[in-house]
C-alpha cells in the first residue's frame, strides 16, 4: 500500500529541495544510523552544514549532494 502526504508549511524557514530519496542520519556520518527518510523534491529546512552534511533538524543529517541547491549555509 502506497499513501501520499502533502503537508502545509507554515514556519518561517525556508525549505531547500531534495534531489534524491536517501535515508536521514543521526549524525554527519555515513555509518550513522537512519532515523528517517527524505524524498526526492521534499522540501527540508537545512539548518547548518558540517562538512559534507547538512543538519535539517536535532539529530537529523543528509549528505549535501541530496540538497544540491541549498545556497549559502553557515557552519553547525
Amino acid at each position: 500500500t502506497t499513501v501520499t502526504v502533502d503537508y502545509l508549511w507554515t514556519g518561517n524557514v525556508r525549505l531547500a529541495k531534495v534531489l534524491d530519496t536517501g535515508p536521514v542520519l543521526a549524525s554527519p556520518e555515513s555509518d550513522a544510523d537512519v532515523v528517517g527518510v527524505a524524498a526526492s523534491n521534499a522540501g527540508v529546512p537545512v539548518e547548518c552544514a558540517v562538512g559534507d552534511w547538512l543538519r535539517i533538524g536535532v539529530g537529523q543529517y543528509l549528505p549535501a549532494a541530496a540538497v544540491p541547491d541549498v545556497g549559502k549555509i553557515k557552519a553547525c
